[in-house]
């Protein structure tokens, strides 16, 4: 910053710039001569800018020093680096460049192995490349993960000749589908975290070759590189496959292809966590024509997001047809974890039209079958749907076996499946009168679905928290709140437990009577003027208000 400050005065850090400048500091890897290059060129270009530019190079930081030759740019300080390098490891420097996060020695054999790198001598010249500084590694992991600075990777892929390149770069993207595929198939088995956690480390790469697919209009790795990841990207909340998906759906005649109709589906639940609930609808409706007119077997995510809309919009019966149709196709298909999903869903639709005779047969039916996979997100989805059951009638038993949902969620890295069951562990908190421990987990579950960017959800939670304001008390906060959910059209949104669902509907309608009109008026004016990001403000900001610097400071 004082470097900044000192090119252009009138430079400030603000929200306009911290984000643009943490993205300057980590894409130079925080050299010092690169950060005093890239406060240089603050003043001509600004940090957001650089930050993009800096995604092509390092050309953008040229400098006119006078001094060494060496020092006179950061391109110079590298290529000094590179020169000091033997034949061999200058060749297999410049393609390890292609990935663009860790590798192992692996990954490095089978990408950049080829007549001119041996692959035997892989190994010892990656530990060549360590000792030189010119690489790192991660003894800390098994097997030792390796890894270029940002500022050595840029060197290394403006020098990759075209020839060379464009095979490394085939054999990167062939092997990142053979990684997802295998992952996709592993992630509904007992190791889902440790497969989950390899994804995790390797997305970056993925979005690499993603890109690559997409600029060499290749539909069949993008295709399945995009619908490979999708359960991994709901899980884990990576929701920033939806605008993989849609520049996949893009290229011409996907819609031809196999997995046409799964990305189109997976684009169509994209809309949906998204709160674009009519685009969902529309997408799902044109994955199910395809796969009609091509005769393939349903993927399921279609009835999935349709399913998802229709409790949303309050439709319990239109949601009961889908999840039938979701659960007599994964019945055929005949992979359990499928079939447990479906179940799970049906389910929690039956518990909240308050037929939960139905519902808890469906739930016991899912957790007997989950606990035959061993997978985390199974048991968890099926404990939900047990718990869902008999909220009403045993509440105690309902938090215990959503408790244990969270547990194996959490162990399994599902973010998402963790994050729902909490929610309704806050309207149970909230009903036994545990007010602060249903406000404080609120809080953790607004910032989950707020970080992913989960509409869908985030209303349900702050309906939630609503009724929680009102039996705190809280009336006015609780109106203000109650219009936002209205306004989103989220106010009749289910899943909800069917009693609790009354008791919220009734301790809201009776706040026109308790704050009068002119309460109601000014509440609903104050949510009005509100946009969905400044009511999640306006709602963290009242619970920290509630708990208090403790209570806050306990989450």
């Amino acid at each position: 910053m004082a470097r900044a400050t000192a090119a252009d005065p009138e430079f400030r850090l603000s929200a306009d710039t911290v984000g643009p400048i943490v993205e300057i500091c980590r894409g130079v890897d925080g050299l010092p001569l690169a950060l005093e290059l890239a406060a240089a060129r603050v003043r001509s270009m600004g940090a957001a800018e650089l930050a993009d530019r800096l995604h092509g190079g390092f050309a953008v930081l040229s400098a006119g020093s006078r001094r060494a030759p060496r020092h006179r740019t950061l391109d110079a300080t590298v290529r000094w680096s590179y020169e000091l390098l033997g034949f061999a490891e200058q060749l297999l420097f410049l393609r390890l460049s292609v990935f663009a996060t860790t590798f192992t020695i692996e990954d490095a054999e089978e990408t950049c192995a080829d007549d001119a790198v041996n692959r035997d001598a892989i190994a010892n010249l990656i530990g060549a490349l360590v000792d030189k500084s010119m690489a790192t590694a991660d003894t800390t992991l098994q097997p030792t993960r390796y890894s270029l600075l940002e500022t050595l990777r840029a060197f290394g892929r403006e020098r990759l000749d075209s020839a060379t390149g464009l095979a490394l770069r085939r054999r990167h993207l062939a092997r990142a589908i053979r990684e997802v595929e295998q992952a996709r198939t592993e992630l509904d088995g007992p190791d889902e975290s440790g497969w989950g956690d390899r994804v995790e480390e390797r997305f970056d790469d993925l979005r690499v070759a993603h890109r690559w697919a997409l600029a060499n209009r290749d539909v069949d790795a993008a295709l399945r590189l995009v619908v490979g990841l999708r359960e991994f990207a709901f899980r884990r909340m990576r929701y920033e496959l939806f605008s993989w998906v849609d520049a996949t759906l893009m290229l011409p005649d996907v819609d031809r292809h196999p997995l046409g109709a799964a990305a189109v589906a997976s684009a169509a639940y994209g809309r949906f966590v998204r709160g674009d609930l009519d685009r969902a609808m529309t997408l799902a409706e044109r994955s199910l024509e395809i796969e009609r007119r091509d005769e393939v077997p349903p993927c399921g995510l279609h009835w999935r997001t349709m399913g998802n809309v229709a409790y949303y919009r309050g439709q319990a019966d239109l949601a009961a047809d889908f999840c039938s149709l979701m659960v007599d196709a994964a019945r055929r298909d005949g992979t359990a974890t499928r079939l447990v999903h479906a179940l799970y869903m049906a389910s929690v639709g039956l518990a909240s039209a308050g037929q939960t005779e139905d519902s808890k047969r469906l739930a016991d039916e899912a957790l007997a079958l989950a606990e035959t996979t061993g997978n985390p997100t199974a048991l968890a989805s099926a404990l939900y749907a047990s718990g869902l059951a008999v909220e009403d009638a045993h509440p105690d038993l309902a938090a215990a076996l959503l408790r244990r949902a969270v547990t194996h969620g959490d162990a399994g890295g599902n973010r998402w499946i963790g994050a729902f069951a909490r929610t309704e562990l806050v309207s149970l908190a909230g009903r036994s009168g545990d007010l602060d421990v249903a406000l404080a987990d609120a809080s953790s579950v607004i910032d989950t679905w707020y970080r992913a960017g989960d509409w869908a959800n985030q209303w349900l939670t702050l309906r939630q928290v609503a009724g929680v304001f009102a039996r705190r008390g809280e009336l006015h906060h609780a109106a203000v709140l109650h219009a936002a959910v209205r306004n989103a059209l989220a106010d009749t949104a289910m899943p909800i437990a069917a009693d609790d669902s009354l008791r919220v509907a009734e301790m809201l309608g009776r706040l026109p009577s308790q704050l009068g009109s002119q309460g109601v008026d000014a509440a609903e004016r104050e949510a009005a003027a509100m946009s969905a990001n400044e009511v999640v403000h306006h709602t963290r900001h009242t619970i920290d208000r509630m708990l208090g610097p403790v209570g806050a400071a306990g989450r």
